[in-house]
């Protein structure tokens, strides 16, 4: 026998984003949800429901609640979106720089989020190769860049 929910067309809370979860599939969850908040706290909502290591990336790509929904979806998906294509995904990872004020711990992290989701299939090993070879390439100060050459 099937349990029908008491509540009727009131919506279950998504989960908080998380690396690890595809995208589309919350942001789908996430929009369905924010039609019963205030327009204005929207933009604060989204952000609230961002794991914390989703909440660092966001922090260093500049993602604050006084952009517009559609903005922060935007660049949401650019960080987390999965690619369909494989080859889209390498191209991102290997063109992603550290931006200005991001640190190289959060910029670590966010390319091993997009190295899980352009190369699935290695191993551990194989993507922290492939994310050393972007650390290097993509760290801004000149300094820095050089002690990883060390």
């Amino acid at each position: 026998m099937e349990r029908v929910s008491i509540s009727g067309d009131r919506q279950t809370k998504p989960d908080k984003l998380t690396v690890y979860d595809d995208y589309d599939f919350w942001e789908d969850r996430i929009k369905v949800y924010l039609e019963a908040i205030d327009e204005g706290a929207r933009p604060a909502a989204i952000l609230g429901w961002l794991d914390n290591e989703v909440y660092m990336v966001a922090s260093a790509a500049i993602l604050t609640a006084s952009l517009t929904p559609m903005t922060i979806f935007e660049r949401l998906w650019r960080e987390f979106g999965r690619s369909s294509m494989p080859l889209v995904a390498r191209a991102a990872l290997k063109c992603r720089r550290q931006h200005a004020g991001e640190s190289v711990v959060d910029f670590q992290r966010h390319l091993r989020v997009m190295a899980r989701q352009a190369y699935a299939n290695e191993s551990f090993t194989e993507l922290e190769a492939r994310i050393l070879e972007n650390i290097v390439d993509g760290i801004s100060l000149l300094e820095i860049r050089r002690q990883f050459l060390r």
